[in-house]
C-alpha cells in the first residue's frame, strides 16, 4: 500500500502543469548579462494578479518610504530586483498547490509564514558569512517544506492520517508522512525542484540522496543554515504545523534568535498586506 501511495503522488507531480512560472522566468531574465528593468516588468505585467500583490508589498509598512506606489514599474524600482524576485516565490508558491477544502487541522497561513520566515533567516546567515549564496539559500528556506502541500493536494484523505499520527504518536511530519505514505514531504520537494528545472545547488540542498562530494561541500554552508533557521523558528513557536519538530543543531546564539523576531515582524506585515 506505501508503494501504491508514493507511486501515485509521483506521477501527480509528473502531471503538475503549474509552478512558480513568473518566479523562474524572472530567474532566467536576471541571469543575463543584458537584462534590464524592463524585461523585468514585462514579466510581471503577465499575471494581473500578481502585479496587484506586488504592488501591495511594495505600498506596506515595511517597504513605505513615504511616497505611493501606483505602477509597476515604480515598483520594481522601489523594491529591487532581489526583493521582486523573493516576493514572487513567496507569493507563488502557495497558488502552485490550492486545496479544494479547507482543512481546520492545518493553518496555511502559519504554514507560509514558517515558509518565508525561514528564507529570510536562511539568507541573511549567509549573508552574515560573506558567502555568494544567499539567493539560493532564500529559495532552498522557502522551498524546503512544499513537499507537504503536495501531499495536501493529492492525499487529502493520507494527510489527514498523516496529522492523526502525529497527534497519536507525538511524531515530525517527516517521519508520519514517511510511514503512511511511503515517502516523506522532503522527497517530494526534491522530485518538485527537478521537475521545476531548478538550477542545480538548490536540488541538491533539498534532496536527501546520495550526493558527490564536490555537490555536498557546495551545499553543505546552505544546509546548515536552512537547519539553524529551522532550529530558531522552533525556539520562536513558529512550527505549528510540525509541533514535534526536532532541531538537528543547537543555537546558542542571542544575535540569531533576535535577527529572527526581526523577520517574523517583518513577514507578519507582507502577511497582512498579501491576505
Amino acid at each position: 500500500m506505501e508503494i501504491f501511495f508514493r507511486n501515485q503522488i509521483i506521477q501527480n507531480i509528473e502531471h503538475i502543469g503549474t509552478s512558480p512560472e513568473l518566479s523562474l522566468k524572472i530567474m532566467q531574465a536576471v541571469e543575463r548579462s543584458d537584462v534590464n528593468m524592463n524585461d523585468v516588468v514585462k514579466i510581471i505585467l503577465e499575471d494581473p494578479t500578481i502585479c496587484a500583490q506586488i504592488l501591495k508589498v511594495a505600498n506596506s509598512a515595511y517597504y513605505y518610504r513615504g511616497e505611493r506606489i501606483n505602477n509597476i514599474t515604480g515598483a520594481v524600482v522601489h523594491l529591487g530586483l532581489e526583493n521582486v524576485r523573493r516576493i514572487l516565490f513567496a507569493i507563488e508558491i502557495i497558488g502552485v498547490f490550492k486545496a479544494n477544502s479547507v482543512l481546520t487541522f492545518f493553518n496555511e497561513i502559519n504554514f507560509w509564514k514558517h515558509s518565508v520566515a525561514g528564507a529570510l533567516l536562511a539568507s541573511e546567515l549567509g549573508s552574515s558569512a560573506k558567502k555568494n549564496d544567499s539567493e539560493s539559500a532564500y529559495l532552498c528556506g522557502l522551498l524546503r517544506n512544499v513537499g507537504v502541500l503536495a501531499i495536501r493536494q493529492f492525499l487529502p484523505k493520507e494527510f489527514y492520517q498523516i496529522y492523526e499520527m502525529i497527534g497519536k504518536k507525538n511524531v515530525p511530519f517527516k517521519i508520519a508522512s514517511k510511514e503512511s505514505i511511503g515517502i516523506d514531504h522532503r522527497e517530494i520537494t526534491h522530485l518538485l525542484c527537478m521537475r521545476w528545472n531548478l538550477p542545480d545547488k538548490i536540488i541538491g540542498v533539498l534532496g536527501e540522496l546520495e550526493k558527490t562530494e564536490e555537490l555536498r561541500e557546495n551545499v553543505s554552508d546552505i544546509t546548515r543554515d536552512i537547519d539553524l533557521a529551522d532550529a530558531v523558528l522552533s525556539i520562536k513557536g513558529i512550527n505549528e504545523w510540525d509541533p514535534f519538530y526536532k532541531p538537528v543543531c543547537a543555537v546558542q546564539d542571542e544575535v540569531i534568535i533576535e535577527k529572527a523576531g526581526k523577520i517574523l515582524e517583518q513577514v507578519e506585515k507582507m502577511q497582512h498586506q498579501l491576505w
